[in-house]
């Protein structure tokens, strides 16, 4: 039974299970989980500050309410509520600009992301190599993201126990769909998409303010899926912790997306970002994918999910991805 808790500003509780809509989303590349729902005959109600969403009583979503809007009809009210999990404050609040130099993902970590409720990190004590900058604008979240993808080159994400994961490995959960086997979730479709245009297979570049552009890169994914295309950078303005993953960066960004699963299944998949996945896909592995989006709505009065997949190595980011730039670099002619 799908059910919601709100509670307003007074500290008024309402609880509700006449839900005429669910969405519900939990992505990868995003630290806060969001729900929308819409409830039936929910009277009037206070401005709301809390919600919590349960299935089976088991609690599924907790997060601070964004917006709410009450609409009266002929013989009929409701109210659409729309919340984010705790994570989304790491995109509300900007950071203070500040230049650390030679910082580490321990120190981000107690400056921008446990005043906020993160309770630990985990990854790599590499430090950076130069001074790191934060400049004005960029929320808390994109201090750490820029550090993850920049410097160690992994994709963090936020765990479930609100601990950043920045090791560019899945989790120790393995998602099985299968409509044969026993204990698997089932699934009513599945699509496979391949997207070949915008994936960059080389890159030219110059890193010297007067140099030429006598530097190549090229990805190892795009090498393996024959796909050629070539962008140019230049990477003289570049600031010096930026320069060696640069061309790296490109190549994974243009990459994100461009393989793709999609199941949709009657049952309520307990998952999370980050979870290794097997489902059957006629001529296609069936080890390396993992969830990279999981989605919740109503089916039928319960709760139906759709799981979108990606490369296990998007977690793992540039580093595990693509070409050691500095292993390719081969001088051209002028």
């Amino acid at each position: 039974m799908l059910s919601i808790e709100l509670t307003d500003l007074d500290g008024r509780r309402y609880m509700s299970d006449q839900i005429e809509r669910l969405e519900f989303s939990n992505r990868l590349d995003t630290p806060a989980q969001s729900i929308l729902v819409t409830l039936l005959r929910p009277g009037w109600v206070g401005e709301l500050v809390t919600l919590r969403a349960f299935y089976g009583g088991e609690l599924f979503f907790e997060g601070q309410v964004d917006e709410q809007e009450y609409r009266l009809s002929t013989g009929q009210d409701e109210l659409e509520i729309g919340a984010r999990s705790a994570g989304a404050a790491l995109l509300d609040n900007e950071a203070i600009p500040a230049a650390y130099n030679c910082p580490c993902l321990e120190d981000l970590y107690k400056l921008h992301l446990k005043p906020y409720g993160v309770r630990g990190c985990r990854g790599s004590a590499e430090r950076c190599g130069a001074v790191f900058p934060v400049y004005a604008g960029m929320s808390e979240w994109d201090v750490v993201r820029g550090f993850c993808t920049g410097v160690l080159g992994v994709l963090p994400r936020l765990t479930k126990g609100m601990i950043l994961d920045a090791t560019g490995q899945p989790t120790g959960t393995t998602v099985v769909f299968d409509n044969l086997r026993p204990g698997a979730y089932r699934y009513t479709s599945l699509s496979v998409r391949c997207v070949r245009s915008g994936v960059i297979g080389e890159i030219v570049y110059r890193s010297e303010r007067d140099g030429a552009y006598i530097y190549r890169a090229r990805s190892k994914t795009a090498q393996r899926r024959a796909i050629t295309a070539r962008q140019v950078m230049n990477l003289s303005g570049a600031a010096d912790w930026e320069k060696g993953s640069a061309v790296s960066r490109r190549f994974l960004a243009s990459e994100l997306g461009s393989e793709e699963i999609v199941v949709k299944s009657p049952q309520y998949v307990r998952c999370r970002p980050g979870d290794r996945v097997c489902v059957p896909v006629p001529g296609r592995e069936t080890d390396g994918w993992t969830v990279y989006e999981i989605n919740y709505y109503l089916f039928g009065g319960e709760l139906g999910s759709r799981a979108v997949l990606r490369p296990e190595r998007e977690i793992r980011g540039w580093s595990d991805n693509v070409a050691d730039t500095a292993a390719v670099v081969t001088r051209q002619s002028t």
